[in-house]
């Protein structure tokens, strides 16, 4: 087996025996000739013009590819012998070639050259059946909450079973909706059997994602003017976030930001932010801006010109009083 485009990936599936080889390891067939094909059941079949149970006739041999998808490197894959062609009309067989699939069966064709004594080659056929199985979902990723559905189809395989994220024995076709119950990766696999027992293995990987969620708070839900308020908010499967009502302007999926109210009131702080089908989350933060307390009035300075006024009087009066007594002691 190579890969066109990894030299690197250069396989040997099988080594066949040789001259200098015992009769036993010669079983399986040498001298592989005539072109391969691939059936309709997954195989590679082909044939040797030397070999087999007498050494000499020839086989009929097929290399069975691994259907298992977990099985990246084909280790599976292993040879098979199908047919000793020494118990056969005819012998040494000459290569193969496919022929059409008509109700799930595939005719291979084939040649040989015969003995040379008895008779001289000929054209003879064998069918395969088809095997095959299908297994898909919609979609590869949901988030928490939401189901997946799977579908499956197969030709030919019975004995399928569940495995990995989901269990049990299932139906060769059918459909099921699957609701995870955590995030990650989830993985689902599903095996069939074919008519020789051969294991066919497909396998549907989902991602899980975490439940979108906003959580969108502020340190105070009062404040006096001229105070400031701080938002804070935090997403998960979130993006796209847009603030608007008494903030405005695009924002990151998670922040801290201070606002300073201009005026008293009620203030709303809207936050809305879309999930990967657009569907919106809004929070909202409603913010009491109490008005700035009055300044307290400046006290009154003390007014003294009534008491001043008295005093004077009262000094005016006396003057007079002595005056006058004055006046009456130089009289008499």
């Amino acid at each position: 087996r190579a890969h066109k485009t990894n030299l690197d990936a250069f396989t040997v599936l099988h080594t066949f025996g040789s001259e200098q080889d015992e009769a036993e390891t010669n079983l399986n067939g040498k001298t592989p000739a005539g072109p391969l094909v691939v059936a309709v059941d997954g195989n590679i079949y082909g044939t040797t013009t030397a070999g087999g149970s007498d050494d000499n006739s020839g086989v009929l041999f097929r290399i069975n590819l691994s259907t298992d998808a977990r099985d990246l490197d084909k280790e599976q894959d292993n040879f098979q012998l199908v047919l000793h062609f020494a118990d056969q009309a005819s012998i040494v067989p000459i290569g193969l070639t496919v022929g059409a699939l008509a109700a799930g069966e595939q005719t291979i064709y084939g040649a040989t050259y015969g003995d040379g004594v008895t008779e001289t080659g000929s054209v003879y056929q064998f069918t395969v059946k088809e095997h095959a199985l299908e297994f898909t979902t919609q979609t590869s990723e949901i988030t928490l909450g939401e189901s997946v559905e799977v579908n499956w189809q197969s030709t030919n395989l019975s004995q399928c079973t569940a495995s990995g994220d989901w269990q049990g024995a299932k139906e060769t076709s059918g459909t099921e909706s699957i609701e995870p119950s955590s995030e990650g990766e989830q993985s689902y696999l599903l095996s069939c059997q074919d008519t020789d027992q051969k294991p066919h293995v497909q396998l549907v990987n989902v991602v899980v994602n975490p439940k979108p969620e906003l959580n969108f708070t502020s340190s105070v839900t009062e404040i006096t003017l001229g105070e400031s308020v701080e938002l804070n908010w935090q997403t998960s499967n979130l993006s796209q976030c847009t603030a608007s009502g008494d903030w405005e302007g695009a924002k990151e999926t998670s922040g801290t930001e201070t606002i300073e109210p201009s005026t008293d009131g009620n203030k709303s702080y809207i936050l809305t932010c879309q999930d990967n089908d657009q569907t919106d989350y809004v929070q909202t933060l409603d913010i009491l801006v109490n008005p700035a307390p009055e300044p307290e009035p400046e006290p009154e300075p003390e007014d003294n010109s009534s008491s001043g006024g008295a005093f004077g009087g009262v000094i005016l009066a006396l003057g007079l009083l002595v005056g006058r007594r004055f006046r009456n002691k130089i009289k008499s």
